[in-house]
């Protein structure tokens, strides 16, 4: 999964791309998933495909630590995410 890690660690991250059209599956109303993945134009539809998938399963994970939105996602978040992953 690609994720950025180029926020200063006291802020919250914001989403790059917000729509009013957004993604309304499982609370995902506030992920603009489906704007980001619009936004990937250079990308095949495989790698949006996998792009979609991982997003979904760190929207899945961050929301069980009572995260509802983009904004108040945190470095100390998105590390902890990926020491998960790997174990």
């Amino acid at each position: 999964m690609l994720i950025e890690l180029r926020y200063n660690t006291s802020l919250p991250l914001s989403t790059r791309h917000q729509s009013s059209s957004t993604a309304k599956v499982n609370g995902m109303e506030f992920w603009h998933q489906q704007s980001w993945l619009d936004s990937l134009t250079r990308q095949a539809s495989s790698t949006k495909a996998v792009y979609a998938r991982d997003m979904g399963a760190f929207i899945d994970w961050i929301q069980t630590k009572s995260v509802s939105s983009p904004e108040l996602v945190t470095r100390r978040h998105l590390r902890s995410y990926l020491a998960e992953l790997h174990t």
